[in-house]
């Protein structure tokens, strides 16, 4: 007796588990990008990737859990490098100068994630998020003020500014392009950063500027 093996339907090949999670991360990004998110909804991405909506929870627990994992990567990213810069034997304004473009560069890399990941009204809505992300902002920060009080100690830096508020100041005006930065137009992040760098060097380095104001 001859037996025939049956045939079945051969299977579409199933994205990997990395390839899918980032996938996910991607479109949902985009999608907060565009929408905001308040906006944004877990049928939302499950459509934008073609899944089912159910699909999504073996991968991620809420819209809450995809935020974080698209923000606290970039974050992390941010506080590693500058650690390392902060090693370098080389003069505090070199230091301030890579540390602006390591913090601009992420437009370069990850536009839109770099632009959620620095828009701070993203983690008021969920407690567990900002109990996550403070500790690493505040690292970073403290990094910052770490590099300004090297230069002051070194005499690159003016004396007469409270490294805090200089080290803020500088991370305020780079957080700040997230809002307007679009990739589109003329200005690229090379020129951002070379800008940036010097209006943060122009606005602490030592010399006739620590003079009172007339």
């Amino acid at each position: 007796m001859v037996t025939t093996k049956r045939r079945g339907r051969k299977r579409a090949p199933r994205s990997s588990k990395p390839e899918r999670r980032s996938e996910l991360l991607t479109q949902a990004a985009q999608l907060i990008n565009e929408r905001g998110f308040s906006n944004l909804s877990l049928g939302d991405i499950a459509d934008a990737v073609g899944i089912k909506r159910e699909g999504i929870y073996y991968y991620y627990k809420n819209r809450f859990d995809i935020l974080l994992a698209i923000v606290k990567p970039i974050a992390e990213e941010l506080v590693a490098d500058l650690k390392l810069i902060l090693e370098r034997d080389i003069p505090a304004g070199e230091k301030l100068r890579l540390g602006v473009e390591n913090h601009l560069a992420r437009f370069e890399r990850a536009h839109v994630q770099a632009r959620i990941a620095l828009r701070e009204w993203y983690f008021q809505e969920d407690e567990a998020i900002l109990d996550k992300m403070r500790p690493i902002w505040e690292a970073y920060g403290n990094l910052w003020i770490k590099l300004v009080r090297e230069g002051q100690r070194t005499k690159v830096f003016r004396s007469d500014i409270d490294a805090r508020v200089a080290a803020f100041g500088i991370l305020g005006m780079c957080n700040w392009i997230s809002r307007w930065y679009n990739p589109q137009k003329r200005i690229g992040v090379r020129e951002l950063i070379d800008s940036y760098a010097r209006l943060a060097l122009g606005g602490i380095a030592a010399g006739n500027d620590e003079a009172r104001p007339c």
